[in-house]
């Protein structure tokens, strides 16, 4: 599996880990892990898949050095932003838009004047 995830390549240590994110799991489903667990969500940091992503991203000869923190660095970007990819955050900003009343006042205009 290791050498199977290795092989999907990135220019670093982010890109190669995203890479592997995305064909290890969904979007939709790495949105429901966190870091730590925090908030209701799961911890990835206690998974053991953890140790594949490492050795994973460390097959790719333009990553091949990385150190664990890098790896960690690149997991909690790619969960914290699961839920904005494939149109996630489209959707969060289509229900969160709302239109204001535009306030018009007729005061000091030059019709008022004559």
């Amino acid at each position: 599996m290791i050498c199977k995830l290795g092989v999907l390549g990135g220019k670093d240590v982010q890109a190669t880990t995203k890479n592997i994110m995305a064909h290890l799991m969904t979007p939709e489903f790495a949105s429901k892990y966190n870091w730590t667990g925090a908030k209701g969500k799961q911890a990835f940091a206690t998974l053991k898949l953890l140790k594949v992503i490492v050795r994973a991203v460390r097959q790719n000869p333009k990553s091949c050095e990385a150190t664990k923190d890098e790896v960690k660095e690149a997991l909690v970007s790619y969960l914290y932003n699961s839920r904005d990819m494939r149109g996630g955050r489209n959707k969060r900003r289509g229900s969160a838009t709302r239109t204001r009343p535009i306030e018009v006042s007729l005061e000091g205009s030059s019709s008022d004047s004559e």
